[in-house]
């Protein structure tokens, strides 16, 4: 279960147990696969 720990603005920080590891490592590669993809050419990736 995650438990909120603080809030500034429209963020929040949350303290994960290791139920929540595998949806947070899904997040961190899907995004970073996305953010390199826009900087990379098919060329390069292939």
């Amino acid at each position: 279960m995650e438990k909120q720990i603080a809030t500034f603005k429209d963020y929040a920080i949350f303290m994960a147990d290791k139920t929540s590891l595998l949806e947070i490592a899904q997040f961190v590669v899907k995004e970073n696969y996305s953010h390199h993809l826009s900087s990379f050419t098919e060329e390069e990736i292939l």
